[in-house]
């Protein structure tokens, strides 16, 4: 790897962007030699001090990168315009997406970045941020394993269309599907959910998709009340039902539209009963899991990593950012 491009997506995030770049500046000093790193950060009409506070350290930091750039919105356009916007700066064959108010671990992200280019999306093992502390989601990851070992060998679009787990922050594309026009495209006719639209259109483009779980934490995954999907939870649900119907519509098989067609039901149902159990979809996974167990519980206690010292890391990060003298 000789170049690399951290692309960042913010919106009011002043109370966490400073731990986020100086997560950048952590990996740059630890793993970055010899590495020419560009950052480039959207903001999408930030109402707090989120532009200045990126400006500043930019203007502190700037030895640190061969290129700095900042976009700046007035009128907030949602998170898939955002991210079209970095896709467009994009000039080097890696990089790695997020938002702004996560964190980069302390793994050498560079060296499994690298894996990107035998695959089009790589993805991590996220870890939870909360109120400072980092955790392990037993439920989370036992997902990510039972998805892996349920969907290995089918289709990538198969898992898009039935219950499956993965998060976006962990995620990592290769620059030929991010950046293929018809991905992009169909990208832009979403507002706020940004992977599930990248992950079906480029389970058609590139068939078969090819996919790699890896064991790594990319990212410490911040949940916050200011999340897309409590914020703005109508553009969520239309994108969320848009992209069902989509799925539904490109489906040629009887089984796939119904359990599509129920998915959609009950996902537009108010009532939480409804939602969970007339959910034809629930059932099926559970089944999957039951019978695909003996390779799903290997897999999941495989997973060991080290929570004291992602801890240590981020307490390490939080400090560093309440060093920065504005």
């Amino acid at each position: 790897m000789k170049r690399f491009t951290f692309l960042v997506i913010t919106f009011n995030h002043e109370e966490y962007i400073l731990e986020h770049l100086e997560s950048i500046k952590y990996l740059i000093d630890n793993y970055g030699e010899h590495i020419d790193v560009s950052i480039v950060i959207s903001d999408d009409a930030s109402r707090d001090d989120t532009v200045a506070l990126c400006q500043f350290w930019l203007n502190k930091n700037r030895g640190l990168f061969d290129n700095v750039e900042m976009l700046t919105r007035k009128i907030n356009v949602g998170v898939c315009e955002s991210v079209l916007d970095l896709v467009n700066l994009i000039n080097t064959k890696y990089f790695k997406l997020t938002a702004g108010d996560d964190i980069y671990s302390c793994e050498n992200l560079f060296r499994d970045f690298e894996l990107i280019k035998d695959f089009e999306i790589v993805s991590g093992i996220p870890l939870n941020l909360v109120d400072g502390v980092v955790y392990k989601s037993k439920f989370n990851v036992f997902n990510i394993f039972a998805t892996k070992e349920i969907y290995s060998g089918s289709d990538y679009i198969e898992k898009l269309k039935r219950i499956s787990f993965s998060f976006a922050p962990a995620m990592v594309y290769s620059y030929d599907a991010i950046s293929n026009d018809e991905i992009k495209r169909f990208l832009g006719e979403f507002s706020v959910i940004e992977d599930f639209p990248l992950h079906i259109k480029m389970a058609e483009v590139f068939r078969p998709l090819r996919f790699f779980q890896s064991s790594l934490v990319y990212v410490y995954y911040r949940r916050t009340p200011g999340s897309i999907y409590l914020v703005r939870g109508g553009e969520y649900d239309k994108d969320k039902l848009k992209a069902f119907n989509y799925l539904f519509e490109n489906d040629k098989g009887y089984v796939g539209r119904l359990l599509l067609a129920n998915r959609m039901y009950c996902y537009r149902s108010n009532n939480r009963f409804k939602k969970t159990f007339l959910n034809l979809s629930y059932y099926l996974y559970a089944f999957n899991i039951i019978i695909n167990l003996w390779r799903i519980l290997p897999a999941y206690f495989r997973f060991n990593t080290c929570l004291s010292k992602h801890q240590a890391h981020y307490n390490f990060i939080r400090t560093q950012a309440s060093k920065v003298e504005i």
